[in-house]
């Protein structure tokens, strides 16, 4: 079913320049007329883009980076189950359960940036995220009559769908763009 969703989105917005889409292949043809996205799963934000300010010592980032990951190397290997897609406010994500208690990571990442053990950022998360989601479709602009109707329809019809499962089988902490794009990260310290 998780086929069939990603092609249901692409025949439905992408040629909707008000749309990002997010996949696990996006196109690189930048003559598109939409925005692309690559599909990913966020544990969570340190700090949100509005309120990011960038480390001055060429190091802070890795060693932040490295710091926070020794907080995963207990925990096994996360399977999530994709279990629907929900609307939010900004477009359409999919969601899942995990088989670890993820929030447990969150906590211990959290206490590990507050209590200064991890230091180069200031703990500024936009939202304290406690769930498992990645989204496959961002609204960024007022876009045509009728495509609020065709996002909540999709939302109805995978509300409860069996979307697959997804391997976290790789972590990284660092700065990255929004859509997670190579050419955009690549431009990341």
């Amino acid at each position: 079913t998780g086929r069939q969703l990603f092609n249901e989105l692409n025949d439905l917005f992408s040629h909707d320049p008000s749309v990002v889409l997010f996949s696990p292949s996006p196109p690189s043809d930048t003559s598109s007329p939409n925005i692309w996205g690559r599909l990913h799963w966020t544990l969570m934000q340190i700090q949100g883009f509005n309120s990011y300010t960038p480390q001055t010592s060429p190091n802070a980032n890795e060693t932040f980076g490295k710091c926070i990951e020794t907080s995963f190397q207990s925990a096994p290997e996360i399977h999530v189950r994709l279990t629907g897609i929900i609307a939010v406010g900004t477009g359409l994500v999919m969601v899942g359960l995990p088989s670890y208690d993820v929030n447990s990571l969150r906590d211990t990442v959290r206490e590990s940036v507050k209590s200064g053990e991890c230091p180069g950022y200031d703990l500024k998360e936009p939202f304290v995220n406690d769930i498992c989601h990645s989204t496959v479709l961002r609204l960024t602009g007022d876009g045509d009559v009728g495509l609020a109707e065709k996002v909540l329809d999709i939302a109805r019809r995978y509300g409860e769908a069996d979307l697959g499962s997804m391997k976290v089988d790789r972590v990284n902490v660092g700065e990255a763009s929004w859509r997670m794009m190579d050419a955009e990260l690549e431009k990341t310290p």
